[in-house]
């Protein structure tokens, strides 16, 4: 090696400030709303203040240069390889609680690269070293969590309930290549274009407390005699805390109230549920010519996760690729749609005392849409941005699965059931 150079540098910055901020709560010191059925009004709070704000920055640069010696005399000297990779990276969060139960989270990521020279040009890590260059990548991300406030009903409170939303967007440069089109060097970002896509998921979760709710309706009053409620009521006002359940386990129930209350335990079993829901969509657009914006440049609905089809919008404004004429090559832009959802619940069953039974089951089903975007020509369009070709048929997948409890045809025959499946089999098949 006659001579070799490689030098790298990195540079960083940040900055964190993290706000003092107290949520307005407007009725807090409402003494016409102390009752517990104005809690719901009484706890209205807002924050105009955000939470935190951060911002941090990267440079990344490395240049590396390498050059054979000549082994044979009088030779042409070797050519020097020169290799270089300008990096820049910036992000930004923005944290904000608007009320004590609703929280927002905001992040975007933008990365750069810096590669407008020539191989030949004398360009190292400190040269034109703040110049960022031109974008590559661009994402973002909103998070949102609310606690919703069906507890603060007094006769829902056995009820405990969140939900998230989560709304992602996604914008990637298109390669920097070249495609020769009749004998025309024409970029590829004007034949194949940048990459947009979305995807929100929602996330609701719920607690039922049903023990509580149980406790609530005060069905061991119902086994009490005319004395023992007496010195309930005497318990209550010397402030002792023995409980009726405690009062009436002292003394032998008679044999009617013992069924009443086997029978009421039996309708009490269930002491727990929980129940989740999530669901997730997503599109991804090829073809789209617009660089980096505000919010990433996209429409606002759709860098917010809005799941209404892109494509009409984008050809309007002129987002796309220029149309094909008859005859020219295409390149493959496959536009594709998602969905998942699923539902898991879980149940809590204590019937006797040493039994504790656990029901868990879910239900889960998914669709995908895949479908060439060709933009085609249209002499009639003033506007020059032609229309897209509905006739490419869309490749359409999905999966379906949900629990089955199998304990009511756990003693039927066999042979029935299996020709019931055949028969169910041809319905569901029609559905699909």
């Amino acid at each position: 090696i006659k001579k070799r150079i490689n030098e790298s540098v990195r540079a960083a910055a940040s900055y964190n400030f993290n706000f003092i901020s107290k949520p307005i709560e407007f009725f807090k010191s409402d003494s016409i709303l102390k009752s517990k059925y104005w809690k719901l009004i009484k706890d209205i709070n807002f924050n105009p203040i955000p939470k935190s704000f951060a911002i941090n920055s990267s440079i990344k640069r490395n240049y590396n240069e390498q050059q054979s010696r000549n082994l044979v005399k009088d030779l042409t000297p070797q050519p020097a390889l020169k290799q270089r990779r300008f990096l820049f990276d910036w992000d930004y969060v923005i944290g904000f609680d608007l009320t004590k139960s609703l929280q927002l989270n905001f992040n975007a990521t933008n990365s750069y690269i810096y590669d407008t020279f020539n191989n030949d040009d004398e360009i190292q890590v400190f040269d034109d070293f703040f110049n960022t260059g031109r974008a590559t990548h661009y994402h973002q991300k909103l998070n949102t969590n609310y606690k919703l406030p069906i507890d603060k009903i007094p006769f829902l409170n056995f009820i405990k309930a969140d939900y998230a939303y989560t709304a992602d967007f996604d914008w990637q440069a298109a390669p920097q290549n070249t495609i020769n089109q009749n004998g025309v060097e024409v970029p590829s970002e004007n034949i194949i274009g940048n990459v947009i896509q979305n995807a929100n998921t929602h996330n609701l979760n719920t607690t039922i407390s049903l023990e509580r709710f149980y406790k609530s309706l005060r069905f061991e009053r119902f086994l009490l005699t005319k004395s023992q409620r007496k010195n309930s009521k005497k318990t209550k006002k010397s402030g002792l805390s023995q409980s009726p359940r405690k009062v009436a386990q002292n003394k032998k129930l008679p044999i009617g109230k013992k069924i009443l209350k086997t029978a009421f335990s039996v309708l009490t079993s269930v002491k727990q549920g929980k129940i989740s829901y999530s669901e997730n969509n997503g599109q991804m657009l090829p073809g789209y010519t617009e660089n980096i914006g505000f919010l990433g440049g996209a429409p606002t609905s759709f860098a917010f996760g809005s799941q209404v089809d892109i494509r009409n919008t984008a050809l309007v404004n002129g987002w796309l690729v220029a149309p094909r004429l008859d005859g020219e090559d295409y390149y493959d832009k496959t536009y594709t749609r998602t969905h998942f959802d699923k539902l898991d619940y879980n149940f809590s069953l204590k019937p006797a005392k040493d039994l504790n039974i656990e029901i868990t089951g879910n239900k889960i089903n998914t669709r995908s849409l895949a479908q060439q975007l060709d933009i085609r020509f249209d002499s009639t369009d003033p506007e020059g941005n032609g229309f897209i070709d509905e006739s490419i048929p869309a490749f359409i997948t999905g999966n379906f699965s949900t629990s089955y409890s199998m304990f009511s045809t756990a003693f039927k025959n066999g042979d029935q059931l299996f020709d019931q499946l055949r028969a169910n089999r041809i319905a569901i098949s029609r559905r699909l």
